[in-house]
């Protein structure tokens, strides 16, 4: 009897963590595929997870990236893909931040265009930015987040490509780009999103990646301070993965 193929739940993939950046024990980074269909999944791709500089995941924080199945080309050559998150991020507690890399146009980051040729033996997506604070339990779902962004405590977005540069989003507040093309915007780009009542409303937030920034700047040190007396962490370079 010809053996099936065996399922894979996950790509092949390895996190890499500065020795400048903190990440809880029980905080979890990881790659997985876009559906959990029965098909085999290839593994002619390798996923590299690039944690930066200055990066903060406390505890029961969750950052997942979503691709979809690769062939990888005709060769029998494995491809490395690098995602790379930047410098002096905030993740806290019970945030669930997920980078969808599996829809058609996500070939590129924030900032990083992808060669795809299959020639080429490696690729680099900038999928989050720099100084972006992801507050307890706020729940994200989009293509790329860019730097100095502010998500406050149970904030959430669905449905949303990419958020660029000096946003708000404020407590509590569910948002998708439906509800932003809704009110006339064009792409999110230093906007505060907040709530009245029911009702969504949004308006600009002039110079909010410098300020956003600098808001996270004052808290950054304390927060990883904490991480390192407290909690066990997780070691740098090379760490869990497939």
């Amino acid at each position: 009897l010809k053996m099936s193929k065996r399922v894979k739940s996950f790509p092949k993939f390895e996190i890499h963590i500065d020795d400048k950046a903190v990440v809880a024990s029980t905080a979890l980074i990881l790659v997985r595929w876009s559906d959990s269909n029965t098909a085999y999944k290839s593994d002619k791709i390798r996923y590299v997870v690039n944690i930066s500089s200055g990066n903060v995941f406390h505890p029961g924080s969750l950052l997942s990236f979503i691709v979809a199945q690769e062939t990888g080309g005709d060769s029998n050559d494995t491809k490395t893909v690098i995602l790379t998150v930047g410098r002096s991020n905030l993740f806290e507690e019970g945030c669930q931040i997920k980078i969808d890399l599996s829809s058609e146009g996500s070939s590129t980051g924030s900032t990083d265009n992808v060669n795809s040729s299959k020639t080429k033996k490696s690729d680099s997506i900038s999928c989050i930015g720099s100084y972006n604070q992801f507050s307890p339990l706020c729940n994200l779902s989009c293509r790329s987040i860019g730097d100095g962004n502010a998500f406050e405590a149970k904030s959430s977005i669905t449905t949303c490509s990419d958020v660029e540069n000096g946003c708000v989003l404020s407590p509590s507040v569910s948002f998708t780009w439906d509800d932003g093309e809704a009110m006339g915007g064009t792409k999110m780009n230093e906007l505060v999103v907040y709530k009245i009542d029911t009702k969504i409303n949004m308006r600009s937030h002039a110079d909010g990646t410098n300020r956003n920034t600098k808001s996270l700047k004052i808290i950054l040190p304390s927060s990883m301070e904490i991480l390192k007396k407290y909690h066990k962490l997780m070691p740098s370079g090379v760490a869990m993965g497939r």
